[in-house]
Order: C-alpha cells, then structure tokens, then sequence
C-alpha cells in the first residue's frame, strides 16, 4: 500500500470502514484474489461488495480450492492453505451456500481457468467439474437480494 500511495498516487483503502465512505454502486467490478481466506469475518465483507457493486456489475474471486482434486486428496495435510494465514478453506459450496444471502448469484470454475463458469449443483458435480488447485466465483447482483445472514464462517 505504501508504494500504490506514494509513488504511484493511487488512492488505497485498506480496512472496511475505508469502504464505508464510498457511495452504494461505485463499482462495475469488485476483483478478490487471494483475499479471502485471510479475512476472519467474511458477513461485513460480503455486504461491502453488495453494497458496492453496481446492478449490472460483476463480483469477481479466486480462492484456493478445497474442493479440488488436491486439496481432496491430502485431507488434513493440505499444509500450506490450511494454517493460521488462512482462515478459511473454500469450495464452491460454501459460495453457492452464503453469495445468494447478500444478493449474489455465483458460477464457478477452477484452474487452468480453460472452461466456461458453472453453477453449483453438488459435491459430486463441483468435484467433477471444478478440480483445479484454484476456484474461480464470478456473481452478479441477483435480481432480490436475500435476507439470510449465510452460515456461521462470518
């Protein structure tokens, strides 16, 4: 951040009440890697990028995939993403769960990223169909947002 603001001028909100500040709709794209699993309450989160995006706009994640074929196979060892940098392990389940609560309809994919987005049917589906070491969200607005708080990871 101190690059982005200093050399490079750009305005840098770092914090969720740097969000607060911001009109509702600013944006056409909300852009997440690698964020998420580092963050402990996603609730607030996820409203901001509600609140945020614009009608039209587009809600874009990538996370490491636990429910890829890796992350499946290695069960616990799974070292690297499960520790106390990341919070959370995600697989599309627990976006197809908790997006459509704050007005989010999600498609997903996963590396290489070579396919279209699918929607979330099943474990058996998601495994089959989204298998890479990275899972891609991408959600729009839907079109009544959802009145649940989603489940209890934030």
């Amino acid at each position: 951040a101190p690059l982005a603001r200093h050399a490079l001028k750009v305005d840098v909100i770092d914090s969720l009440e740097g969000l607060d500040r911001l009109a509702d709709a600013s944006f056409d794209i909300i852009h997440c890697s690698h964020v998420l699993e580092h963050i402990p309450q996603l609730r607030p989160t996820f409203a901001a990028f509600r609140r945020l995006l614009r009608p039209s706009g587009l809600l874009v994640v990538f996370v490491p995939n636990a429910g890829g074929r890796l992350a499946r196979s290695m069960g616990v060892n799974w070292g690297p993403m499960i520790s106390e940098k990341h919070c959370f392990a995600f697989d599309a389940q627990f976006f197809a769960r908790n997006l459509p609560a704050f007005g989010f309809a999600p498609m997903f994919g996963s590396s290489p990223h070579d396919s279209a987005p699918v929607s979330y049917v099943s474990k058996e589906q998601a495994a089959e169909q989204l298998p890479g070491e990275e899972l891609l969200v991408v959600a729009q607005p839907a079109t009544s947002p959802g009145n649940r708080q989603g489940d209890d990871r934030g």
